[in-house]
């Protein structure tokens, strides 16, 4: 994914809401993820029995100075500067969450 964002979007700000499965390995990803170029990467956690606690993404943050913040609220406060990009992913399980409130969302506005 980092390789195609490059290809396809190189010059686009990009914010990316990351987070993962402990059968992932958080630290390797997250500093490929610091590479992408023109990028703010931001980690969140979710609600499931596979992924990393939240005091374990905190501490992730922390150590590689992210931000950490809760998706919902995150979500539902951004709006994109110009032609920024944003970009959802770490784990097909968080996005079978974040799908559904986006599109409860979107349908309430």
């Amino acid at each position: 994914m980092i390789a195609s964002l490059r290809e396809l979007f190189p010059s686009q700000k990009k914010t990316i809401l990351f987070t993962c499965i402990r059968t992932k390995a958080l630290e390797e990803m997250l500093i490929q993820w610091r590479e992408l170029e023109n990028s703010r990467l931001i980690l969140t956690s979710f609600e499931d029995p596979r992924a990393y606690s939240q005091e374990e993404i905190r501490a992730a943050a922390k150590k590689h100075q992210l931000e950490e913040v809760n998706w919902q609220e995150f979500l539902q406060n951004w709006q994109a500067e110009g032609d920024e990009l944003l970009i959802v992913t770490g784990s097909l399980y968080f996005l079978s969450q974040v799908r559904p409130y986006l599109l409860k969302t979107e349908k309430s506005n």
